[in-house]
């Protein structure tokens, strides 16, 4: 399973008492074991055809022959610089404050490293954020409902869950699968009013 973690620096420009724009810069970092099985393209009667591969990864089940190619296990560490662009409609109850956000991030490809399957002609691809086959940029869709308590009269502890898709696949045109990272999890922090 995928691990994965976020830190944001955000400010919020209030429109008026309920309505704000926020932005800021970030950094995520994802983490995700492998382990696959390269096959001997030619020899074997299972092997995909190039024009026969699937747009996303399907699960099979194939025992290698003693020909393929050694199994490849791997980590693989993939990092953006994010920069958000959020909407944010909230409302006060005593000390509580409720909002939900919503918007684009815009995501860099500052590193990766690990290795890849292309499933067209079973090479391994090492990861790289200079020249393999991650796109530089992609972009997410994000909403989040959160719930800010004011410890004090300029500082707020916040707890949001948060959701994002990703508008395209993170890899580029020339790598045959199409992946749109689904992600789910929770923020916490602090604001500061200013």
């Amino acid at each position: 399973r995928p691990f994965g973690i976020e830190a944001l620096l955000m400010g919020t420009y209030q429109l008026n008492q309920r309505w704000g724009i926020r932005s800021g810069v970030g950094v995520t970092v994802t983490q995700q074991d492998f382990a696959f099985q390269p096959l001997a393209l030619g020899k074997r009667g299972d092997a995909p055809a190039a024009d026969a591969i699937p747009q996303e990864f399907a699960s099979r089940n194939i025992t290698p022959d003693p020909g393929d190619p050694e199994p490849v296990t791997t980590t693989n560490r993939i990092a953006y610089l994010s920069i958000p662009l959020r909407v944010r409609y909230q409302f006060t109850m005593n000390r509580f404050e409720i909002g939900i956000e919503g918007g684009l991030s815009a995501n860099r490809l500052i590193r990766a490293q690990g290795k890849l399957l292309n499933p067209v002609n079973q090479q391994v691809q090492e990861l790289s954020a200079a020249n393999g086959p991650l796109r530089q940029w992609q972009t997410r869709i994000v909403a989040r409902p959160s719930v800010s308590y004011q410890v004090c009269p300029d500082v707020q502890v916040n707890l949001a869950p948060k959701a994002g898709i990703s508008v395209s696949s993170r890899y580029r045109n020339a790598f045959p699968v199409i992946d749109q990272p689904a992600r789910l999890g929770v923020q916490t922090g602090l604001s500061y009013t200013f």
